[in-house]
């Protein structure tokens, strides 16, 4: 058999995980008798009724993403797997740990000088801000700071990933290497510049 036929043969393996729905916590006992698979609004993942591989990356990667069609965004395939945000965090910080592994010591186990970290920083709290503002828009239907987007979920999603890249590899490199380098992951404003034109590429 093929590598799809097994994975429908062991789909038993690739259930989601069971959440109660909305209001079952009212009842007087607690119980989960109406749980079903997690989504934030059907409370049903939307790779539940595929098959194969697709199907096994979909809800695999349901336990760390919403999978909100209308966040997602979409390929030739179809819904990609991560929505826009979480495909941004992602992809910023895998690009960030392939830059500093080229562009810097891949031993470097200092963290980014403090104005560069002070940006980084920066970049996160635009995560933030537009994640709290996606999720409020969300919840209620009223646009609050402004007209969340999935183009904006992107760039954040790149901007906090790679943050979160440039400080998680000195981390790394310092718990992991006998003889870790006393290089800085980023050590120059040219440095980042050149990162974050690739990933204003990547957007």
């Amino acid at each position: 058999t093929d590598a799809s036929s097994w994975l429908v043969s062991w789909d038993w393996l690739l259930e989601p995980p069971l959440y109660p729905t909305p209001g079952c916590w009212r009842s007087e006992d607690h119980r989960l008798s109406s749980a079903r698979p997690y989504n934030a609004r059907t409370m049903e993942s939307p790779f539940l009724h595929l098959s194969g591989l697709l199907r096994a990356i979909g809800l695999f990667l349901s336990g760390v993403c919403h999978q909100l069609p209308e966040h997602t965004l979409a390929a030739a395939a179809g819904q990609m797997p991560l929505c826009a945000r979480c495909t941004g965090t992602y992809w910023g910080a895998a690009l960030g740990f392939l830059f500093l592994w080229r562009q810097r010591s891949p031993r470097a186990a200092r963290l980014p000088r403090a104005e560069v970290m002070l940006f980084l920083t920066g970049l996160s709290f635009l995560w933030l801000i537009d994640g709290a503002n996606s999720y409020l828009n969300f919840l209620t239907g009223d646009v609050w700071l402004y007209q969340p987007n999935n183009a904006l979920r992107l760039a954040t999603g790149l901007g906090f990933g790679f943050a979160l890249g440039a400080v998680v590899w000195p981390l790394f490199n310092a718990s992991v290497w006998k003889e870790p380098s006393a290089e800085r992951a980023l050590s120059s404003w040219r440095e980042l510049s050149v990162a974050l034109a690739g990933l204003v590429g990547l957007w």
